[in-house]
């Protein structure tokens, strides 16, 4: 009880990524259902001239909430005071990222951080010579004007001038707020001439249009949807109940209705969607 509560969420995490390690011992020395092995790709990397250079634009936290001292989100940091950064594709599967403690409208989960969904599809585009993927950028949203100016303008240059890409796909993390910085960088990259596709979820829960828009620029007309606030579904109360406290166990043991940006896997931001929007 008398523990903090980022303690208690750190204590949680490593819990959870100690049985991760342990459970993937059980795989050591069998052989693999599935393998797929990725050339090498950059901002230089030789083979792929004339094909359009793609990278990706990957937000990993949101300074709308404050990061604990104790989080890990890259590299052991917790992201506070972080602009934009160049990283290989290989540093998202190899580890250097931990989802924060707090993630919302699916924000962010480790294993797909690891197994993301985005930079392997554009990997097995790149190895198919249909594009060059030439690298990403990981960024975070602003707390205010001057922080989105600054992290947007950033990530755009990054994009531009450092990896020199012809095209660029982006991705937010859960919330309002990093919605307007994905759109700001996107439009940001459209005007120095890189043609830009972002994932967004759907802030709205009236199933209109007009109320899922968080930004309106005509530059930024490539959006993909990954689900949000107008889906849901009733579930059924549950039978038996192991939770950590009386509250969620209240809260099971009823029927209820919850929205599809709550159901881990259905609503994604970082690809792992298995939603879609149709206008009829």
């Amino acid at each position: 009880p008398d523990l903090a509560g980022h303690a208690a969420l750190n204590a949680t995490q490593t819990a959870g990524l100690k049985a991760a390690v342990y459970l993937a011992q059980a795989g050591f020395g069998q052989t693999p259902a599935m393998t797929e092995t990725f050339r090498p790709v950059g901002p230089n990397e030789p083979g792929h001239e004339g094909l359009p250079r793609v990278a990706y634009v990957g937000q990993i936290f949101s300074r709308q909430q404050t990061a604990e001292v104790d989080e890990q989100v890259l590299y052991g940091l917790n992201t506070n005071g972080m602009l934009p950064v160049l990283m290989h594709p290989n540093e998202w599967l190899d580890g250097a990222l931990v989802a924060s403690y707090r993630t919302s409208v699916g924000g962010a989960e480790t294993y797909f951080y690891q197994n993301h969904p985005i930079i392997t599809e554009l990997y097995r585009r790149h190895d198919a010579g249909e594009l060059n993927f030439v690298g990403t950028v990981a960024t975070i949203s602003g707390l205010d004007n001057e922080d989105r100016d600054r992290g947007t303008q950033i990530a755009a240059h990054l994009t531009k001038w450092s990896l020199n890409a012809d095209a660029a796909v982006l991705t937010k993390y859960g919330g309002g707020v990093p919605h307007a910085d994905m759109a700001e960088t996107a439009r940001l990259l459209e005007n120095t001439g890189v043609r830009t596709s972002v994932m967004v979820s759907d802030m709205s829960r009236d199933r209109r249009v007009e109320s899922a828009l968080l930004f309106n620029f005509p530059e930024v007309d490539a959006i993909v949807y990954c689900g949000g606030n107008d889906t849901s579904w009733v579930v059924p109360p549950v039978e038996r109940v192991i939770a950590g406290n009386p509250d969620a166990a209240e809260t099971l043991s009823v029927s209820h209705t919850i929205g599809a940006s709550a159901v881990v896997g259905v609503a994604n931001s970082q690809g792992a969607t298995h939603l879609r929007s149709v206008i009829y």
